[in-house]
């Protein structure tokens, strides 16, 4: 039981680290450029690229949690605790 408590709060803090994360593309996607200055929209493309590896991130992290926890939740049904 220890070994599901333990990976449940591994969980919850990469939850908590995507959740954080997504609020920060959230963030960048609600600014919207300024029409009458240039750097205003070198700004947003300029961090395109780096919300996007965000992004990647986030999906990478999110497809690792589902494939580790699944596999304990596999684990523990088969043990029967």
């Amino acid at each position: 039981m220890a070994k599901i408590i333990d990976s449940y709060e591994e969980l919850l803090s990469y939850t908590e680290e995507v959740r954080d994360s997504l609020d920060i593309i959230h963030k960048w996607l609600q600014s919207k450029p300024n029409v009458d200055e240039y750097w205003s929209y070198h700004d947003l493309i300029t961090l395109h690229g780096q919300h996007f590896a965000l992004l990647n991130l986030i999906m990478h992290r999110m497809d690792s949690l589902i494939s580790e926890h699944r596999a304990i939740v596999n684990d523990t049904i088969r043990k029967g605790e």
